[in-house]
């Protein structure tokens, strides 16, 4: 896991310890997923924006592990894909509270995976990803589901797959999501939180495939991955580029272009 500013300068590691980055809403500290301290489990991480402080949320559930997720917009809980390798039946979204893990609630119920991708501004709403079986890489449907487990339904129709990236926007009128990373030509679309609106805004005139969109602070940009075709057909993780443009998918600028592969960018304003 790594850190930069905006435009692309002053990379630095920040961790070794997992992945599925995600700033707190203050940007003091990044959670990710990472080996619980048994090391038979999974669980989130909590570090320092400065890569110090490494915490663990503990696994209070005997058998349960919990991995990728997001911030509550108060900093005080996260909702985070949890399952048991012994029993599907427990598999869903859960919410827990930080960074005592304590409170853990389920709010949804799925024999494959349940990630929860984003929370709406206001706290109430959560977007998540109900992935397909035996999908590698993972990839599914949005769905949204209120945060006391009521309300669930589906935003984006059976035709279009959607891979492990989506994002509420800072206004709470729209989720950004891309396809898969390994979609020839993947592109990025929106859709409003009812499921209507759905709409492509970028799709890499080169063939290459978009993925992992997420908002700028201000919600006026979004930055994305870009993979370049001939990538696709070739093994293993390739080097990238980070990508930004504008909510109405003008402006593509490239802010970042390092010979190694980079995913999961979060984008979160430290000075204001």
């Amino acid at each position: 896991v790594l850190t930069a500013a905006a435009n692309g300068a002053h990379v630095r590691q920040l961790s070794d310890f997992g992945e599925g980055p995600r700033f707190s809403p203050d940007g003091a500290k990044v959670m990710m997923a990472g080996p619980a301290p048994e090391g038979q489990r999974i669980t989130a991480g909590i570090i320092h924006s400065d890569g110090s402080h490494l915490q663990t949320i503990p696994l209070r559930d005997p058998s349960l592990n919990l991995g990728w997720g997001a911030w509550s917009p108060d900093g005080k809980q996260m909702a985070l894909e949890g399952w048991d390798d012994s029993n599907p039946d427990r598999n869903g979204v859960y919410l827990v509270g930080v960074p005592d893990g304590r409170g853990l609630a389920r709010l949804t119920k799925h024999p494959d995976h349940d990630i929860p991708m984003d929370f709406s501004p206001d706290g109430s709403r959560i977007v998540l990803l109900r992935a397909e079986p035996d999908t590698d890489p993972v990839t599914g449907s949005l769905y949204v589901v209120n945060v006391d487990g009521t309300g669930l339904h589906r935003i984006t129709p059976p035709g279009i797959d959607v891979g492990a990236a989506a994002r509420w926007s800072p206004n709470g009128k729209e989720i950004v999501f891309s396809g898969p990373t390994t979609e020839p030509q993947g592109s990025i679309r929106v859709v409003h939180p009812d499921g209507s609106g759905l709409r492509k805004i970028f799709e890499d005139p080169k063939g290459g495939t978009a993925a992992a969109p997420t908002w700028s602070p201000d919600g006026h940009k979004i930055m994305f991955a870009l993979i370049k075709a001939s990538a696709l057909h070739t093994p293993g993780l390739q080097p990238n580029k980070l990508c930004v443009i504008d909510e109405d998918g003008k402006g593509f600028t490239v802010v970042l272009d390092t010979p190694y592969y980079k995913g999961n960018p979060d984008w979160v304003d430290t000075e204001g």
